[in-house]
């Protein structure tokens, strides 16, 4: 047989004793550099879990500081917030002087203090609610159209939570503007508010006072210039911007804005036009309504009298859920079945 022909140790698998007792002669030392190598390994893990809680404390550290800075700015930004609101108080009182001196040269012109009262809100307008003799009319029209006084308190309880939540002094009084028979001054008493009905109504002001509540008859922008600056909780008129005219709206709203308490806010509803059937058909069921008031046109009439926070707030849809698979069809639905009325809502 040949060398080439014959099997070596290698391809039986088989070791030499030789090569096996070198083996065994570096075992012990292969095992202690194992063990060193471990043990570099373990204090490499110790040293990186000691690393990792290293910068978990960084980490910890740096969240704090981010916390801080966004206390610290939403502070800056509070206190940028109310130096804002007296800037546009400020502006506000300027804009109220300014109107009350254009009034004065007026007012002499007409040569005397007859003449400087034409009428209740200071315009050549006469308000169907001046005139007295539909004072028992518009009783009767309350209820035919209204409701009862027990479904308006209902439909007006929706607003008590803006008097139980606020942070004005409560000792402080509401006035309610138009009060009519009562309901809301009613609600407001109930819960310990000192309410003062207001209406140009002398029928209902009587009512008013025959359920033992407070009411003054007389009209709201004559009413308003007699009372002091921040002694006012809440204002609130339930159907009554609509009746008046725009430039005496406004200035009711400024001395709203006067009166008020800071903190202090309004509450005024009016019928909603962006019903379909209440802007082309129910408005007019009243013939002292003058026109519709957008809700974005009155929440924008608000912001410019000086008021900061603003809400619109809509309220008794004819179907409380409308829903429908064509986007189209719902919001047309909507148009005609949606929220009747609405409030703006405003804090000084």
């Amino acid at each position: 047989m040949s060398s080439e022909q014959k099997p070596t140790s290698k391809k039986r698998g088989l070791r030499s004793p030789l090569s096996v007792a070198k083996r065994l002669y570096h075992l012990p030392k292969i095992e202690q550099e194992f063990r060193h190598k471990h043990e570099e390994m373990h204090e490499d893990f110790l040293g990186l879990n000691h690393r990792n809680f290293e910068l978990s404390e960084e980490v910890a550290v740096l969240k704090k500081y981010l916390d801080t800075s966004l206390a610290e700015q939403e502070k800056l930004t509070h206190r940028m917030q109310l130096l804002d609101d007296r800037i546009t108080d400020a502006m506000h009182q300027l804009t109220i002087l300014s109107e009350q001196a254009a009034e004065v040269p007026s007012k002499k012109s007409n040569g005397s203090v007859a003449g400087a009262k034409k009428s209740s809100t200071d315009t050549d307008e006469r308000l169907v609610a001046d005139d007295h003799i539909l004072d028992q009319f518009y009783v009767h029209f309350e209820k035919w159209f209204r409701g009862s006084e027990e479904e308006i308190a209902k439909r007006q309880s929706v607003y008590l939570p803006y008097f139980t939540e606020a942070t004005v002094d409560k000792k402080l009084p509401a006035i309610d503007i138009g009060c009519g028979n009562g309901e809301f001054v009613g609600i407001l008493a109930e819960n310990n508010i000192r309410a003062i009905g207001l209406d140009l109504n002398k029928a209902m002001i009587d009512h008013v006072k025959e359920k033992g509540l407070e009411g003054v008859q007389g009209d709201a922008l004559s009413y308003l210039r007699e009372q002091k600056s921040n002694s006012v909780l809440a204002i609130t008129g339930f159907h009554i911007v609509e009746h008046i005219p725009f430039l005496d709206l406004v200035r009711i709203f400024n001395e709203c804005y006067r009166v008020l308490a800071p903190g202090g806010f309004v509450i005024f509803e009016t019928p909603n036009p962006e019903n379909v059937i209440v802007g082309s058909c129910n408005f007019y069921s009243d013939p002292s309504h003058l026109h519709p008031l957008p809700p974005a046109f009155l929440e924008l009439v608000m912001k410019t009298r000086g008021f900061a926070k603003t809400e619109i707030k809509r309220l008794h849809p004819l179907k409380e859920k409308i829903d429908h698979a064509d986007p189209l069809v719902k919001e047309m639905a909507e148009r005609f079945f949606g929220p009747q009325d609405y409030a703006v809502i405003a804090h000084k």
